[in-house]
């Protein structure tokens, strides 16, 4: 399965979304902070197939940390989280190799979003255990 990075500085979300991607197989790597998402020796960009972030985060939002991990060679695909409606249509409707998920949103709808996303950017890759990795369950 897949090598997926999940960035979100709300704990519960970032518990859930680990979670429901485990149980699909995939090795998760969560970060709650975004920051640490850009440190080398938790996780290395050019090994990520997929980043799912929250967009409206601190210190940086979501599209500032894409912005900084494709500066590291990040170049897997993007599925950000948001709560605000209107930023959702307006990321959904730009081409590319991102998409968007509005929240609340069901585990189904993670998973088919997931799906979606890593149609084109798919494979198993290494990981530093010194991150909070948590692998296939």
């Amino acid at each position: 399965m897949a090598k997926i990075l999940v960035v979100d500085d709300e704990q519960v979300v970032l518990e859930l979304i680990t979670l429901a991607l485990q149980l699909q197989g995939h090795d998760v790597t969560a970060v709650g902070d975004p920051l640490s998402a850009l440190d080398p020796t938790c996780v290395s960009p050019a090994d990520i197939d997929l980043l799912v972030t929250d967009v409206n985060m601190k210190p940086i939002t979501g599209f500032e940390l894409v912005s900084r991990l494709a500066e590291t060679g990040f170049q897997g695909q993007v599925l950000f989280t948001s709560g605000y409606s209107a930023l959702a249509v307006a990321i959904a409707g730009k081409p590319g190799k991102s998409a968007i998920i509005e929240k609340p949103f069901t585990v189904e709808t993670l998973r088919e979003a997931v799906a979606k996303a890593l149609a084109g950017n798919t494979g198993a890759t290494a990981h530093n255990p010194r991150c909070r990795s948590h692998g296939s369950v």
